[in-house]
């Protein structure tokens, strides 16, 4: 289930930082801020899913 998750979210990183090198080529400056707010939201999901993951494995250990 987190395994799902995480790659779920590493899909969408992956789609929003391809994003945000085209923002950036063709110098969309309000759009910049934008994908790289949604970066920083889909690396923070990352992370929680990764400690979900280590206090699952903690409990079942």
């Amino acid at each position: 289930e987190l395994a799902k998750k995480n790659s779920a979210y590493q899909e969408a990183l992956n789609e929003y930082e391809k994003a945000l090198v085209y923002a950036k080529i063709y110098n969309a400056g309000a759009e910049i801020g934008k994908i790289s707010f949604q970066i920083l939201e889909i690396l923070r999901f990352n992370k929680e899913i990764e400690l979900e993951f280590a206090r699952e494995q903690s409990i079942k250990a």
